[in-house]
């Protein structure tokens, strides 16, 4: 392995290869700011449009994360690596660990063809956020005219990038499926490497590499990276679980902490090895799930799952989207109109921010008492009620532009509003038309409040 001493960067260093003209055409108003963006990988050296190809190159130098990125796909629709640190506190991780799902490509194309189509179709619902199946995994034996009509089935019905398991040599009609398509090839060992290196280039797709011992992987990658090819690491693990895990922490250390070139490289993981297109999912679904989530916490930038079900792949989407947010923002779901239940024209409208936390509450109390309302959730960039009013981030006007959404739906233009916002009623009122109702502090109440209030029952503030 060979060692890099690592050297920290600073902002004053890149500042220093920017124009300096603090033109904002960045997204930015100031070159230092776009050096802190550069330097926590928020932004690209590509971006600014005032740069020299010299100082281009030399940003792309100092700001390229440790880990590389690899892009496959057409277009490179898929981005995995990337990664800075080791610690989500210290840096936040960028790119979510891929999540596909393996087809073993077998004599019998028309299950493989169905297996594909339920694997295009797939979704799971996390939160706010609805999820598919980032690529697919095919094991092929062969590259032969049927195998080359799957491939292209693949592409035209789901869109999806791939990784491709493949054993040498490749036919040559394969070549321009490849070159086009631009999977990861999965496959290169140390007996085939150099026939793999050769394939790889010429059809300038991305090479993952394997290998049972951390050494080898290193030398092989070195050796592939050496040549002009993207690498992805592919280490195979020799003591189950435990085995795997320590192999990822030793694969990442080495090269965040110890800067060995030969391992700055993205981890593809098999969870289930020793049967990866396996759809048996009651056998093994939950040890594959208990393994994926291990090493979605631990490094690994795809993972290639032996099936698709629900109850196996919910928990590694759902673990994802806590791990891989940015600690630094505020949960928050889509600002926009939530029809809860089934309104009419006469049902209640009821407005809250886009806070993650605040959202649930409320819409979970609402759906728990079966009120039917319309929900208006408001832009307070993740912010709770009391804070979005403390920090000026919502005001008559934004709230009177959220109530747009809700016209011509309701006959009488009522709205509740969070009794943090009971300050804003006079604003909101005049810049909207709306009459406005301050709710219960406590959303629990809800339910009730709206009960008596659309009869008629009680008075709004």
């Amino acid at each position: 392995m060979t060692a890099m001493p690592e050297e920290k960067t600073s902002p004053i260093t890149v500042y220093r290869l920017l124009p300096g003209r603090n033109c904002g055409e960045c997204g930015v108003p100031t070159c230092m700011a776009f050096a802190f963006r550069l330097l926590e990988g928020v932004s690209e050296p590509g971006e600014c449009p005032h740069l020299t190809e010299e100082n281009r190159d030399e940003l792309l130098k100092l700001v390229s994360p440790p880990v590389r990125k690899v892009r496959f796909g057409k277009g490179g629709a898929l981005c995995i690596g990337g990664e800075r640190s080791l610690h989500r506190h210290v840096h936040r991780f960028y790119h979510p660990t891929a999540i596909g799902v393996g087809v073993k490509v077998e004599n019998h194309l028309d299950e493989a063809v169905s297996l594909i189509r339920r694997i295009g179709d797939f979704k799971v619902t996390v939160g706010w956020e609805t999820y598919g199946v980032d690529f697919i995994y095919l094991n092929c034996s062969g590259l032969d005219e049927q195998v080359l009509k799957l491939i292209r089935h693949v592409d035209e019905y789901t869109g999806k990038p791939m990784i491709i398991s493949i054993t040498l040599p490749v036919v040559e009609q394969a070549w321009g499926t490849l070159a086009e398509l631009k999977p990861v090839l999965c496959g290169a060992d140390a007996a085939n490497l150099k026939e793999f290196i050769e394939l790889s280039r010429g059809v300038e797709c991305p090479l993952a590499v394997t290998s049972r011992s951390v050494e080898e992987l290193c030398r092989l990658s070195e050796k592939a990276s050496s040549q002009g090819c993207q690498v992805v690491l592919n280490p195979i693990p020799g003591n189950g679980l435990k085995g795997l895990v320590s192999m990822l922490i030793q694969i990442r250390i080495a090269a965040l902490e110890h800067g060995v070139s030969g391992l700055q490289h993205p981890i593809l993981v098999f969870p289930a090895q020793r049967q990866p297109c396996s759809n048996n999912v009651l056998n093994h679904g939950w040890m594959e799930s208990l393994t994926g989530a291990a090493c979605v916490l631990r490094y690994a930038d795809a993972l290639v799952l032996s099936s698709m079900d629900w109850l196996s792949t919910a928990p590694l989407y759902a673990l994802r989207q806590g791990y891989y947010s940015n600690p630094r923002e505020p949960a928050k779901v889509n600002p926009g109109l939530y029809v809860l239940g089934k309104p009419d024209a006469h049902s209640p409208v009821v407005l809250t921010t886009n806070y993650a936390l605040t959202y649930y509450l409320v819409s979970g109390d609402l759906q728990a008492g079966n009120v039917s309302c319309y929900l208006v959730v408001v832009d307070s960039q993740g912010m709770s009620v009391e804070n979005a009013v403390a920090g000026g981030l919502v005001d008559g006007e934004i709230i009177a532009n959220s109530l747009k959404m809700v016209e011509g739906r309701v006959l009488e233009k009522r709205v509740v509003l969070p009794r943090g916002f009971s300050r804003l009623k006079g604003e909101v009122e005049e810049a909207s038309g709306w009459r406005v109702l301050i709710g219960p502090e406590d959303s629990a109440e809800l339910p009730s409040y709206l009960r008596k209030l659309w009869v008629g029952e009680v008075e709004g503030d």
